[in-house]
């Protein structure tokens, strides 16, 4: 399994999961705007699993996943319709692959404070992790790089 691979997996099912309207979208770059109905999906960043770790070249890791669902405070009922998306989305996302050896873990569903720009929507986190493995890390062409360079896109 790739990377790549895991995050259109876990898109496909958001979306299949979600209803219809919601946008599943990568977490969007830094001052794009935030839209609703929508779900935002961020790979946090991962830890290591060294308990699982065997004599092979496997990498194993947790990935910390993050979901916002975001809707517009004009929805009606919207604090009852957030939770309900919410625990829904949570259940069933519970146990499930995404194409990797152990099933999803949710650690934890709450209202977040995302930004005082947002007061029009409400915006619900469903925080996960999830067991990968990598039995072959890919390695780049040539010499290993010793830049890195970030290009970000403005728009007007």
């Amino acid at each position: 399994m790739t990377l790549d691979h895991y995050l259109e997996t876990l898109s496909a099912f958001l979306q299949q999961a979600l209803p219809d309207g919601f946008t599943v979208q990568i977490l969007p770059p830094r001052h794009s705007p935030i839209q609703a109905p929508a779900c935002y999906l961020s790979l946090t960043d991962f830890e290591t699993a060294q308990e699982e770790e065997t004599a092979t070249d496997q990498l194993f890791v947790w990935a910390n996943i993050e979901l916002l669902l975001t809707l517009s405070r004009q929805t009606p009922s919207v604090e009852q319709t957030i939770r309900a998306l919410t625990l829904s989305l949570a259940a069933a996302l519970k146990g499930e692959r995404f194409g990797a050896e152990s099933g999803f873990h949710i650690l934890d569903i709450g209202a977040e404070e995302f930004s005082p720009d947002l007061d029009a929507l409400i915006v619900w986190r469903i925080s996960g992790q999830q067991l990968l493995t990598f039995p072959e890390l890919e390695q780049p062409d040539g010499p290993f790089p010793t830049e890195l360079i970030v290009q970000e896109e403005v728009s007007q």
